[in-house]
């Protein structure tokens, strides 16, 4: 069973009504391009999902505040969550890695305001079932490479990377990095 709310314009009052839905086995929920914020992404993080293991939140406006409701969330069988296009920064990104969300294989994080510090946060993150990290146009360097490069991902056999600014040194950082399991 899939629900996809996807470019409805449901904003922040859709998503709390939504939230307050009798969904107890609701397993896919996406709602991309509704502009639901912060404080409907508040609203959901209390809702009842149980059984959710797919969320996909894409362009909606969503921060660090949000971010921070959602990482404690009773998700706990949560295992794809997609935040791509969204105003996620290094505060958010630490909220992420400071998660319940332990169950993650899946996690997107592309075309967010994510550089240095968030990548610090991520790299060192609670992400040991992570098995796919989308980081593309996040403006990520050499800098950011060589965190990631040294960080806990012992599951992860697909980093995505495309648009951003890795040059020589971060892609050779990259290529012995501790990712025992990427091909």
């Amino acid at each position: 069973p899939m629900s996809a709310v996807e470019d409805t314009n449901l904003k922040e009052e859709g998503a709390v009504f939504l939230s307050t839905g009798n969904f107890p086995k609701l397993m896919f929920l996406h709602l991309d391009r509704n502009d639901i914020g912060d404080v409907g992404v508040k609203a959901l993080s209390n809702s009842n999902f149980l059984f959710l293991r797919s969320l996909s939140l894409n362009d909606n406006k969503i921060g660090a505040e949000g971010i921070k409701f959602l990482a404690n969330a009773n998700f706990t069988g949560l295992l794809s969550l997609s935040l791509n296009d969204n105003k996620i920064d290094n505060e958010g990104a630490k909220f992420l890695a400071n998660n319940n969300l332990t169950q993650l294989t899946s996690l997107g994080l592309s075309s967010n305001k994510i550089n240095i510090e968030g990548i610090r946060h991520l790299a060192t993150g609670n992400f040991s079932n992570l098995s796919s990290l989308d980081l593309n146009h996040n403006n990520i360097g050499d800098a950011e490479a060589v965190m990631l490069s040294e960080g806990i991902f012992p599951s992860l056999t697909t980093l995505t990377l495309n648009y951003n600014r890795i040059g020589t040194e971060g892609a050779l950082f990259l290529a012995n990095g501790n990712f025992t399991r990427l091909n």
